[in-house]
């Protein structure tokens, strides 16, 4: 069975997973491997304008050319108070577009996927200056600001992890992995789903997709792909913010993927390419 974690030991992990690993890097088209030219990221802790008691962790990650950057990003729920899933805005997911400038960075978009439905086709703006890392996030009537991490740069490596895994606790729970990230070897960022396909009593309810961000990098010697981050969305709101982590071997095809206190492995695909081809 599915262990859950409190959201309220979510701020803990920040220091040791590039403050917020809430990422959810977008799926990248052929039209834009060839215009790829730099890629955004930001993530921070944010705090509510209107209650400085409701704080948020935002991430999103944006690829192309300077003035025509295309993206996604995800909020979770509110940290370190309550149930995350009971104050607004909640978590969700959205789409964005923009363009660099300077010293800012302006994107926007609408929310794609939220707990509180009525949030779906939501306005959202994130504007966040790279050179002091303040960043203003807002989804439909909520505002929230602070200081994070904003990062550009060149992508140059693509990495995809896919494969049916087995849990080592229980043989009859089983998971299908698909992760992809994209950045710089020692700087990626992306995102990936998971989805129960074993016992019908596993809390990753059968056939529903639960969604993560993750960051990591690529060991120079070994290839090897290491990459943690926590749901960002499930289907069961007490898996919000769970914490993953994910290894994939390209020469073995061995996958270690852990979610939570349980760990699946299995042998799949670990493929590391050129985002540009």
């Amino acid at each position: 069975m599915m262990k859950t974690q409190n959201i309220g030991t979510f701020a803990a992990l920040l220091g040791t997973i590039l403050l917020l690993t809430t990422i959810v890097a977008p799926t990248v088209s052929a039209q834009e491997r060839v215009q790829a030219s730099v890629s955004v990221n930001i993530t921070g802790e944010l705090t509510s304008i209107g209650d400085p008691s409701i704080r948020i962790l935002i991430g999103a990650f944006a690829i192309g050319d300077p003035n025509a950057l295309t993206g996604r990003g995800a909020n979770s729920g509110a940290v370190g108070i309550g149930d995350p899933t009971l104050i607004p805005p909640g978590p969700c997911t959205w789409t964005l577009t923009g363009a660099i400038g300077d010293p800012t960075i302006r994107l926007a978009g609408s929310a794609t996927n939220c707990l509180n439905t009525r949030l779906v086709g939501a306005p959202v703006s994130l504007i966040a200056n790279f050179r002091t890392g303040q960043i203003a996030f807002s989804i439909g009537d909520f505002q929230f600001t602070g200081i994070g991490n904003v990062v550009i740069g060149n992508p140059n490596i693509s990495v995809s992890v896919t494969g049916q895994l087995t849990s080592i606790g229980d043989p009859n729970d089983r998971v299908f992995l698909n992760a992809n990230a994209i950045g710089d070897p020692n700087q990626l960022t992306g995102r990936g789903t998971v989805t129960g396909i074993g016992d019908p009593h596993i809390a990753i309810a059968v056939g529903d997709p639960n969604a993560f961000g993750l960051t990591g990098a690529v060991e120079p010697d070994t290839r090897i792909v290491r990459l943690s981050g926590f749901v960002t969305f499930a289907v069961d709101p007490r898996l919000v913010g769970t914490p993953v982590s994910l290894i994939g071997d390209p020469n073995s095809r061995s996958i270690s993927f852990s979610l939570g206190s349980d760990i699946f492995t299995g042998i799949g695909n670990v493929v590391i390419g050129d985002p540009n081809l």
